[in-house]
């Protein structure tokens, strides 16, 4: 499980592969979100959009879903928090999406749930979905995290429709 290296408000970066990137490879984005269920949707436009300008197509769909059950964890089972925090990292052939929110106590753990129970299967889907997932806590809170691997080698695709990509824009 990676570890991070302090916590900051421009996407702190956690140890291998991060750590060693250069940041021109690296590519990052943050968007603050209210702690309410439409948020979600917000969320998965936003990812979208960023993949798709990283050209990074072919994780468009498993990253919306991965953003769905992990901001509706934090917006549901956070207490207190008033909004939440999603970032998106791209380095070393990993894509890392990660939740943030001020709840410490309240830590995410996978279940098997019933058949006949309406929730409780979010983060057994993740854990089949991504790469790695963990939980690291910040000094505001928790870090809800997965990551994708992506079969490409050496550097990011050029951004399309022109920004830089580094950063905490949204």
């Amino acid at each position: 499980m990676s570890r991070f290296q302090g916590d900051s408000d421009d996407a702190a970066r956690p140890y291998s592969p991060w750590a060693s990137t250069p940041a021109s490879t690296y590519r990052s984005r943050a968007l603050l979100l209210p702690s309410e269920p439409p948020a979600v949707a917000v969320a998965r436009r936003w990812i979208r959009k960023h993949l798709t300008r990283w050209a990074l197509d072919e994780l468009v769909d498993s990253c919306e879903l991965l953003a769905s059950e992990l901001a509706t964890n934090a917006i549901r089972h956070a207490a207190d928090t008033h909004s939440i925090t999603l970032l998106l990292m791209y380095a070393s052939n990993t894509l890392r999406l990660e939740v943030r929110d001020s709840d410490a106590t309240a830590l995410p753990s996978c279940r098997n749930a019933e058949p006949t129970e309406e929730d409780g299967r979010g983060l057994a889907l993740i854990e089949n979905c991504a790469d790695r997932w963990g939980v690291n806590p910040t000094v505001t809170g928790k870090s809800v995290w997965c990551e994708l691997d992506t079969p490409r080698t050496g550097s990011p695709q050029p951004l399309r429709q022109g920004r830089t990509g580094g950063g905490i824009n949204g």
